[in-house]
């Protein structure tokens, strides 16, 4: 452990704090590597205290111990004894001397020290610190104001700390706390409540800030850090009543008297005059925030409690009439930014207008979302006991009957039919009703762009455009009303779709289509008139509510009378209605059918937008045309025409833009256009290509944009086929880039985009080999079944293969690394397998031989089960070649089989891959099992599992095969897939004609599965082709495993994107059917396999010693060899004498 701090480092560390601030950065960074190196020797925690608590000491000088502190104790405070810079008893002494650095007259020091409580008792309440909050509250009783505030600020962050544990019984902790303070929190912040509201008016009038009371702000102060306090009990304390539907006492005492404060607070202010600004009115209005943002988390938590204590339509009408007043005033004034309530002016009176507008947007909307009201019975807790839902359905259907009642209740506003825009009046049943007229409010006012926001759109247009698209709508006045709008509009669709759908003729009217807007009369703000920001507005809810609305608007008669003709005035005033037509149009794609003739009149339009130098406008037509094209009744014929300009415009759009969210919005309809419109774009292939090298250099340092980038090429190349060699110059340095896992991008998610790349090359990539007849005529062949595929390399194809072959090293690093991305290697194994045949192992085996060995044996199951596909397809394109250069795989996979610590799963998929070996290579099976045997002595000794017995004078590799066999047949019955079941029927036929004496003592065990896969294949007939391969539709190497396995499940990424269309590829398709075609294991024969195995014993062992041992099997099974062997094709010379035998 280090020294402990001397007088002397104490006196050090005063001046490096000093040092600290220095101007100087040398000395600067001098004294912080100074008070660094102090932070893990014990007795610095308690120097920085002290130095914290020397009231001579200079301040700044003070502020920063307290940061230092607060840093240290959070890096040491947990650490163990052994480790710990802060040892027990210096632990004990900090939380002594804490008390002492309560009364700080600077704000700043106080909420560091207030910090450093919070972090002590994370840590140490209640095992070490049991009496934190009596220790506190007995500082309350000082008479000091000062020191009460910075106590009820020391609560507020300790309980802000321990309220964020969410272990069972640290929630339990905390309950106990609650009741602790609950009592005298809630009737100290009741007190303050009556000063305040008894002193605010006079302070309000003072004539000038200074002259107002300060006591009055303390008690400001003091009350909001109280409210603070009440809300984390309240919502921490108890258990949530959504969840047991228990009342919560506190919240039926606390909530009706916070309504009561709310309404006092908001009252307070005199009316009809504008009163100075000043500290005691922005204190006021965060009160009144404070009280909003209370009152809505409590309905969050405790939303039945809510209802119960008799808040819930009282907050809710505040909120309404919050909402009206303010469109009201804004109506009066004459434009939709005016203030209301008879504040203070200026910018922060109207931004805590704005805050507040949000605040009630979002206590609305949490009303009319909550679940619990909605009855959702998923959030219940029974404790193990049966679901009763009865009782929270009564309870949800009496809030919906009130709510009812609520919204079907008359405005009592004078004004509101004016700021409703019209919809009351046009909806004579609803005539009146609060609900029509908070939608009017919200949609002629607080969903009307305001002078801030055209403001910000002027400045800087794609920012704009950003945050009222995809802003969190809690942040933002506009957005939370229209989530308000929405949430209003679906639940009460019937009563306002006719109310809001009468807003646009009421709006064209004052902007009638065909009128330019800038000669529109009237007052403008920012250059837009107030005609077009209302019919901006109207037009934004008609398309958030598109849906609902459905059956009140006809959107084709809009959008040929009106909206065509209104997006082509190109004017700055009609700018709003430009980028919002754009808006529409992606919100009623379904409205319009395949063959609509208006279809391209759209296009245009909305190509049109894009051509908009203004970056708002152009991206509503990006996301209009996004939404067109990725319909399902799109189709290219009408799009055609306009598609060169369409990439023009996405091109200009990439390259001059520099925002992230811009460009992958542009990427983003990019490669929709090319995944939709198919071959119109393939004229345009190569000029794309040309254009995306300076689009990836650009983008460097994005990983998200060159994603999308990679996403573009692996699209032009499914679309490119078997032309895609042209596009390797663009492929193959993205390829080196996107592989190399020295890159920092590569490891933010190009990695996984570059395999996938890489995948679809190799799937469309021309055939590179050709059959070779000569060769497979001297691989020769069974006389019941075909040669196996036999290829050799195209001339002048040899450039292309190792272009695609070339990223292997890169690949064997990325397989030891990781093994999320197997599905993709394992696909990118197998393209790789068809596409080059033979010369895989010559050219890059070394590197596939490290690939397989880091996955087999290393991984999951799935990931196991994912490889053996890859293994089979291997085997069967290149028999020889892959046996050989794979065989420490196929060892490995042999030992893990026959080690026993494999799951059944795995071994029985395991089974056809040495099926596969021991049908195209059987020397390569034999000289397995030697090497197998050679490396593991357990297994050849036949140690763990297999059939007791094995005979004494087998060497070691015939025990291996032994017991391979042994298993094969015990584990047959579990493979469920007809193709594989008939694949290892057929190895198991091929191991009969091995050398091995161990042969004849498992013929009991070899034979009953051959023949339960005859009965299965031929159907128990004796017509020719018996145990033919007729009904399965392709060979066994392909129907075993489903198409599900790709990956996804245990950390696997899924095949998706361009890189799951590939595998419908021309070429990979072609090769996949040439391999099928060719499969010796398609064209064998069941019982001609088994009548060739049955020659080869005779002739291996000799006929008396095979009949003794058929002689040993059960009639039912010999009847069985019997008829497999008789029913099979007629039989060349060689093999007669094994019928016979199996006659016999």
């Amino acid at each position: 452990m280090s020294q402990p701090l001397s007088q002397q480092d104490y006196n050090s560390l005063l001046s490096c704090l000093l040092n600290a601030l220095n101007q100087n950065p040398e000395v600067q960074k001098q004294a912080e590597a100074y008070i660094q190196s102090l932070d893990s020797r014990p007795g610095f925690s308690s120097a920085l205290a002290e130095i914290v608590s020397n009231r001579d000491a200079d301040h700044s000088e003070r502020y920063l111990a307290s940061v230092h502190l607060k840093n240290s104790i959070h890096r040491n405070w947990k650490k163990r004894v052994s480790q710990a810079a802060i040892t027990p008893e210096e632990k004990a002494h900090l939380r002594a001397k804490l008390s002492q650095l309560i009364p700080q007259d600077d704000n700043q020091i106080a909420v560091q020290v207030a910090l450093v409580y919070a972090k002590v008792a994370r840590f140490d309440y209640p095992a070490e610190w049991p009496g934190l909050f009596n220790d506190l509250m007995s500082n309350l009783g000082s008479g000091n104001p000062l020191t009460v505030r910075r106590v009820y600020l020391i609560l507020h962050h300790v309980l802000k700390e321990l309220s964020s544990k969410r272990l069972v019984a640290d929630q339990a902790n905390f309950a106990q706390v609650t009741e602790l303070l609950f009592g005298h929190v809630w009737g100290q912040w009741c007190s303050d409540t009556q000063l305040l509201l008894a002193g605010l008016p006079a302070g309000l009038e003072s004539a000038t800030p200074a002259a107002q009371p300060q006591p009055l702000l303390q008690s400001c102060e003091r009350w909001m850090l109280l409210l603070k306090i009440l809300r984390r009990l309240i919502l921490h304390g108890f258990p949530s009543d959504a969840r047991t539907l228990a009342p919560v006492a506190a919240v039926h005492s606390c909530c009706p008297h916070m309504v009561a404060a709310l309404q006092g607070l908001l009252g307070v202010r005199p009316r009809g005059r504008t009163l100075p600004r000043s500290h005691l009115q922005a204190m006021l209005d965060r009160a009144i925030l404070k009280l909003l943002k209370t009152l809505g988390q409590v309905l969050e938590v405790h939303p039945w409690s809510f209802h119960g204590a008799g808040v819930l339509l009282p907050t809710m009408e505040i909120c309404t009439h919050q909402l009206i007043e303010a469109a009201e005033a804004a109506t009066a004034a004459g434009g939709p930014t005016a203030g209301g309530g008879g504040g203070g002016g200026g910018a922060a009176a109207v931004s805590s207008q704005e805050r507040r507008l949000t605040l009630c947007c979002a206590l609305l909307v949490g009303v009319m979302s909550c679940k619990a009201y909605k009855g959702a019975t998923g959030s219940l807790d029974t404790s193990g006991q049966p679901r009763d839902t009865s009782r929270l359905k009564a309870m949800a259907a009496e809030v919906r009957a009130a709510l009812q009642t609520f919204w079907a209740a008359p405005v009592t506003h004078g004004s509101v039919h004016a700021a409703a825009g019209g919809p009351a009046a046009a909806t004579p049943g609803a005539n009146g009703s609060r609900l029509v007229a908070l939608v009017g409010a919200l949609v002629s006012c607080h969903m009307v762009l305001s002078k801030s926001d055209l403001e910000q759109w002027r400045d800087c247009p794609e920012e704009f455009a950003h945050s009222h698209g995809s802003g969190a709508w809690q942040d933002s006045r506009p957005l939370a009303a229209e989530q308000l709008y929405m949430a209003l509009l679906q639940a009460y669709r019937e009563v306002l779709g006719p109310a809001v759908a009468s807003l646009l003729p009421a709006v064209q009217a004052g902007a009638p289509p065909g009128t330019p807007a800038d000669s529109l009369p009237g007052e403008r703000l920012v250059g837009v008139p107030l005609q077009v920001l209302h019919k901006d507005a109207v037009y934004g809810a008609l398309a958030a509510g598109a849906y609902e609305l459905h059956d009140y608007l006809d959107y084709r008669a809009w959008l040929t009378g009106s909206l065509l003709q209104e997006v082509s005035d190109a004017s700055a005033a009609n700018k709003p209605i430009r980028r919002r037509i754009g808006l529409v149009a992606a919100a009623n794609v379904d409205r319009i059918q395949e063959d609509d003739p208006v279809r391209p009149a759209l296009y245009g339009a909305m190509l049109g937008l894009m051509a908009e130098p203004d970056a708002a406008v152009a991206l509503s037509g990006i996301g209009a045309l996004t939404e067109l094209l990725g319909d399902f009744s799109f189709t290219e014929a009408p799009f055609a025409p306009l598609l060169p300009g369409c990439l023009q415009l996405l091109m200009r759009l990439m390259g001059g833009s520099e925002d992230l969210d811009t460009q992958k919005q542009a990427f983003g309809l990019l490669n929709l256009v090319i995944e939709r419109c198919g071959e119109a774009l393939r004229p345009h292939v190569m000029a794309l290509v040309a254009a995306l090298p300076a689009l990836w250099e650009q983008a460097a340092g994005q990983s998200l944009l060159r994603i999308q980038i990679l996403e573009a090429v692996q699209r032009l190349l499914n679309l490119s086929g078997p032309d895609s060699p042209a596009m390797y110059p663009l492929v193959l340095p993205l390829l080196g880039y996107s592989l190399d896992m020295r890159q920092p991008e590569v490891s933010e998610g190009l990695l996984e985009d570059g395999l996938a790349l890489w995948l679809v090359a190799l799937r469309n990539a021309p055939n590179c080999c050709k059959p070779d007849p000569a060769a497979a005529a001297a691989g020769g062949g069974s006389a019941s079944s075909s040669a196996p595929l036999a290829v050799r390399l195209i001339p002048g194809m040899q450039s292309t293969l190792e272009a695609l072959l070339s990223p292997f090293p890169a690949l064997s690093a990325i397989a030891e690394s990781s093994t999320e991305h197997l599905p993709l290697v394992a696909a990118i194994l197998s393209s790789a397998a068809l596409v080059s045949g033979p010369a895989l192992y010559g050219a890059v085996g070394q590197h596939v031989l490290a690939v397989l060995l880091a996955v087999v044996g290393n991984v999951s199951e799935r990931g196991m089960l994912l490889i053996f596909p890859t293994l089979e397809l291997m085997l069967q394109a290149s028999p020889e070649a892959a046996a050989a250069a794979l065989q420490p795989v196929l060892a490995r996979l042999m030992a893990l089989v026959l080690g026993g610590k494999e799951s059944s799963l795995v071994v029985t998929n395991a089974l056809p891959v040495l099926a596969r070996l021991l049908l195209a290579a059987p020397q390569q099976f034999v000289a397995l099992c030697g090497a197998v045997a050679a490396a593991d002595a357990a297994t050849a000794g036949g140690g763990a599992g297999g059939r007791e017995g094995i005979p004494a004078e087998l060497s070691p590799a015939e025990v291996v095969l032994w017991r391979l066999l042994v298993l094969w047949c015990e584990q047959f019955d579990s493979i469920g897939q007809a193709g594989a079941r008939r694949l290892c029927a057929l190895g198991l036929c091929r191991a009969l004609a091995l050398p091995s004496r161990a042969l004849l003592g498992l013929m009991d065990l070899l034979l009953p599965p051959v023949t339960a896969v005859w009965y299965e294949t031929a159907g128990g007939g004796g017509g020719g082709g018996g145990g033919g391969f007729v009904s399965e539709g392709m060979p066994p190497s392909y129907d075993y495993f489903s198409a599900g396995m790709r990956g996804g499940d245990d950390g696997l990424e899924e095949i998706a994107g361009p890189a799951l269309d590939s595998e419908e590829a021309d070429g990979e398709s072609n090769r996949r059917g040439q391999l099928r075609e060719a499969d010796p294991a398609a064209a064998l024969q069941v019982g001609a396999a088994l009548r060739e195995g049955l020659a080869a014993c005779a002739a291996l062992h000799g006929g008396p010693n095979l009949d003794a041992a058929l002689g040993r099997l059960d009639e039912n099974v010999m009847g069985a060899v019997r008829d497999a062997t008789a029913s099979s094709c007629a039989a060349p010379a060689q093999t007669a004498g094994a019928a016979a035998g199996a006659g016999r």
